[in-house]
């Protein structure tokens, strides 16, 4: 799958899809996503990258992206 922020092509193991809107990504961007989000307080804004897609992402879409050293 393509990733629609680095447009580099990922093994769907790699990737995370968003359910609700099917939107893809790769792990690292997501996870970098993510852990602007965490650092920033905005637990609440874990939602799909795509400009305009209020997609949320699911908790075992979080844990997939992020591993436990990033949270501390």
């Amino acid at each position: 799958a393509e990733c629609s922020v680095c447009f580099q092509e990922f093994l769907g193991k790699n990737c995370v899809q968003f359910e609700k809107c099917l939107h893809v990504f790769c792990k690292e961007c997501v996870k970098s996503y993510f852990l602007v989000q965490l650092n920033e307080g905005q637990v609440n804004a874990m939602h799909c990258l795509a400009d305009g897609c209020d997609s949320a992402a699911l908790p075992y879409q979080v844990r997939l992206a992020l591993s436990r050293i990033d949270y501390f």
